[in-house]
């Protein structure tokens, strides 16, 4: 009799086991209401881009914009709307990380960017790792987490927080804390990183891990002091590249509407300079890889120079009608 209720008793135990290892398995309740993607900002175009909860990166060569991004992305959350960039929530904390510069230009170019956007620094905090080493920074940026629980940190040189970002180890430990930290506490993080100067990928291990780990990848490219976001890879919709220039004293301007159409409108003139008459698909097609953007991207641009002019379209074939900013003064040059 008492080797009977021992063995049930063992067997009671037993399920008691197996329903406990049972229920710490964190299976996907793929029934329950999920709760809308939280994206933080929306371009003027009304795209929706860094999702809280998720890592970006932003990568880029030296002197490309690369902090500038940031700029633009802190203004708009604490000022509501810079540079053409929405936020989303009436109030988005921010918690913004420097690991290279001094504390006095970083102080100088946090000053600037709240007079830029008109906002002031009652939902931001701002570190300056520089003087410590990679170990502390790593810690020092989770507990900052932990403790101000923004909703976006732009974390300004991701590789100083990494002992060895060539160890695929440590680059995993440090990419995973991070992604960790975005689900812990609902928000995103935008590490900055450079680019190898032999093909323009993200620098070392840490690189690599950090953009497969990225819900959002946007690369910023320069040119004449003119830069270019251009999102290279998105788990969600594409987001149209987004431009500004450089001025003086830290300061950054977007670009004036007119010269962007006049950029778009000499590509359009160059495109069909030879071909004289494309078809819908063929126009769309030849844009994007001419011009190394995306068909979203190129079909918003088709649409407006349909608009204001610039192209013509009839019986479903588009052709480059006239220079809408003509440079001619002489009337004998007007054909």
């Amino acid at each position: 009799m008492a080797k009977i209720c021992l063995d049930g008793f063992t067997q009671y135990i037993r399920n008691l086991d197996t329903l406990f290892k049972a229920s710490a398995i964190p299976y996907l309740n793929i029934w329950c209401e999920s709760k809308p993607i939280d994206f933080l900002f929306k371009t003027e175009s009304g795209e929706p881009f860094i999702s809280a909860g998720d890592l970006q990166t932003i990568k880029g060569r030296e002197k490309m914009g690369k902090s500038a991004v940031g700029v633009i992305l802190v203004g708009a959350a604490l000022g509501g709307e810079f540079l053409g960039v929405e936020a989303q929530h009436e109030q988005t904390k921010v918690l913004w990380i420097d690991t290279e510069q001094s504390e006095a230009t970083l102080r100088v170019r946090v000053q600037q960017t709240l007079r830029m956007a008109g906002a002031n620094d009652e939902s931001l905090r701002v570190l300056s790792l520089r003087g410590f080493m990679p170990s502390e920074r790593l810690k020092i940026t989770l507990d900052a987490v932990a403790d101000w629980l923004p909703d976006f940190v732009f974390l300004d040189g991701v590789v100083d927080l990494c002992e060895d970002f060539n160890d695929n180890t440590e680059s995993m430990r440090v990419v995973e804390r991070l992604l960790k930290a975005t689900k812990d506490y609902n928000c995103a993080i935008t590490g900055v990183i450079h680019t190898n100067k032999k093909d323009d990928e993200a620098r070392g291990h840490l690189g690599t891990v950090l953009q497969q780990k990225s819900a959002e990848v946007y690369e910023v490219v320069k040119s004449d002091e003119i830069a270019t976001i251009r999102q290279s890879l998105s788990r969600f919709a594409s987001v149209s590249p987004i431009r500004f220039k450089f001025g003086d004293n830290f300061t950054i301007e977007a670009i004036e509407a007119d010269a962007m159409r006049k950029e778009q409108d000499e590509r359009f003139r160059t495109l069909l300079a030879e071909r004289k008459a494309l078809k819908y698909n063929e126009l769309v097609e030849a844009y994007s890889k001419l011009y190394d953007c995306k068909e979203r991207t190129a079909k918003g641009h088709i649409s407006k120079a349909v608009k204001r002019g610039t192209l013509n379209k009839e019986n479903g074939v588009y052709t480059y009608l006239f220079p809408l900013y003509d440079d001619c003064t002489d009337e004998d040059d007007i054909i």
